[in-house]
């Protein structure tokens, strides 16, 4: 595959970065409208983010569907997965039916276990090895998640497409990089993508055309939360500084930089499309309660916050 490789100018000193000189941009060509996605923690298939925990001492799965009246004592009881000292949950549409499937990954022995929610069968896969980095996403744009590990040792991803496709290999990145795939391009396809904490800068290898593009935007210190938050159906970078509970966000399709404080020291950040509007919601969890913004009320629901499993780790 041949990469080309575009250097794009730093959006916003305000995030503790300086500006870089950019290239000649490329005259913008007509880009179709963007097709509907799928939201994260989705279990009932309404394009609605659900609230919705995983308990790691028991392996249950505690969910409050969003527009249902809420449940007696938090949430209702979903399901049960595996559990233990390695074990990670790893929720995604695994069987594109567009809910969200219970899907866990033992990080001790490299083997995924999922609940697939349309066909109700349970399948193991042994994808990745000790010390990977969990990666799930649609790889080959199919609208099913794919298993996919990243290997920091030698800077490579590795994807199973779940179309049926051979599984694949490809170098990119170091091993101080932190793995962001998202479809950060628009055209349905996970991009590659890595955060280079020594300078800020996300590096991302589009899946439309093969360009590879760096934009410097955040701090060492961050969250990393990208996300869709101006429901364009294209990936945007944004960070949320746990110091002072702001969220930046650089939003693709007009290239502004959102700034907006939400949340806390101390705060999980747990952005997802709560109403079913097409963006994401700037959300945090803490001491087992929910607050998004835009509503005043507070959600009690303990555990560890689902949505917050599809941010880079």
């Amino acid at each position: 595959m041949r990469i080309r490789v575009l250097l794009t100018c730093v959006a916003a000193a305000a995030v503790g970065l300086p500006a870089t000189q950019a290239v000649p941009r490329p005259v913008p060509q007509a880009v179709p409208p963007p097709a509907p996605t799928s939201a994260v923690a989705d279990f009932d298939g309404d394009g609605c983010s659900d609230l919705s925990v995983w308990h790691p001492d028991s392996g249950g799965w505690e969910v409050a569907h969003c527009g249902d009246p809420w449940p007696p004592g938090g949430g209702w009881i979903y399901g049960q997965t595996l559990h233990g000292p390695a074990i990670r949950a790893v929720p995604g549409d695994y069987d594109g039916d567009r809910r969200t499937d219970l899907a866990v990954y033992d990080g001790s022995s490299g083997v995924w276990t999922i609940k697939e929610s349309g066909r109700g069968t349970v399948r193991s896969e042994p994808f990745g090895a000790i010390g990977d980095v969990v990666v799930p996403a649609d790889y080959d744009g199919d609208g099913a998640t794919d298993v996919a590990v990243f290997r920091p040792s030698t800077g490579t991803w590795y994807v199973r497409p779940s179309a049926g496709s051979r599984s694949y290999a490809v170098p990119f990145g170091v091993a101080d990089d932190t793995p962001v795939p998202g479809d950060y391009d628009g055209d349905t396809v996970a991009d590659l993508a890595v955060f280079r904490t020594s300078s800020g800068t996300w590096i991302v290898l589009r899946s439309s055309d093969g360009v590879v593009t760096y934009q410097g935007f955040g701090l060492p210190s961050d969250r990393l939360v990208p996300a869709d938050y101006d429901g364009d159906a294209r990936t945007d970078p944004a960070v949320f500084r746990p110091s002072d509970g702001t969220w930046w966000v650089l939003r693709s399709g007009d290239g502004g930089v959102l700034a907006e404080r939400w949340g806390g020291h101390g705060d999980e950040p747990v952005p997802a499309d709560y109403d079913g509007d097409g963006d994401a919601d700037l959300a945090v969890y803490g001491q087992g309660v929910w607050r998004i913004h835009g509503s005043t009320e507070e959600i009690a629901l303990a555990g560890v916050p689902v949505p917050a499993m599809y941010l880079p780790q």
